[in-house]
């Protein structure tokens, strides 16, 4: 999971947290790379989650990741989470 403190721009622990995704999806040729971020779709959240989202996105891409193996997955905040923190966060999932 990657989480952003500001904006869209990956930090150190990001870049690190997405390498390691990226380390795994290359070991793993057959399967999709899910990204999830988190808002509600209509608020203004959403094109922040999304732009996060984008930037693990080209991140995977630069590290070799085919584009059609990545696919973005907007969903609702969970109950009882700040939607604000919800937001912050962009969950790599690996596999089928």
């Amino acid at each position: 999971m990657v989480f952003f403190e500001e904006q869209s721009a990956l930090d150190t622990f990001a870049r690190d947290v997405t390498a390691s995704a990226a380390n795994q999806a290359r070991a793993n040729p057959g399967a999709t790379v899910k990204l999830f971020w988190f808002a509600d779709t209509g608020g203004s959240l959403a094109s922040v989650a999304q732009a996060r989202a984008d930037a693990v996105r080209a991140y995977l891409l630069d590290a070799g990741i085919p584009a059609q193996r990545i696919v973005i997955i907007g969903r609702e905040p969970r109950g009882g989470i700040d939607p604000e923190v919800e937001a912050q966060r962009v969950l790599i999932e690996i596999g089928g």
